[in-house]
């Protein structure tokens, strides 16, 4: 049994796309927690940091183009908060995964 299907099988990967192999012990729930709180509060920088490093790595590759859109960092921590918000039923998909989509849907380079 492959590294993958093992994880899977011990819940340890949730909804990723084929061909990604997800090793974070973070999970979309411990995202959506330390998204909810107000940003002035100390969970709040996990949030902002993690955002953050997402908005980089997507940004550096080209996959996204926070500044053409006129866009911050803070805007794009407020539209990932919100769609955790608004959507539950996605909150079983990899973390890293599901930002990225978010990302990628929202900042798209023109």
């Amino acid at each position: 049994m492959n590294l993958f299907v093992a994880m899977a099988a011990a819940g340890l990967v949730g909804a990723v796309p084929p061909g990604h192999l997800v090793l974070s012990s973070i999970t979309t729930g411990d995202l959506v927690r330390e998204c909810s709180g107000p940003l002035g509060d100390l969970r709040a920088n996990f949030c902002v940091g993690y955002v953050t490093g997402a908005l980089d790595a997507l940004s550096l590759d080209g996959t996204i183009c926070l500044r053409s859109t006129g866009s911050t960092t803070l805007q794009a921590v407020g539209v990932l908060r919100k769609f955790l918000s608004d959507h539950p039923e996605r909150w079983n998909e990899s973390p890293g995964v599901l930002v990225s989509s978010v990302l990628k849907e929202t900042f798209p380079c023109r």
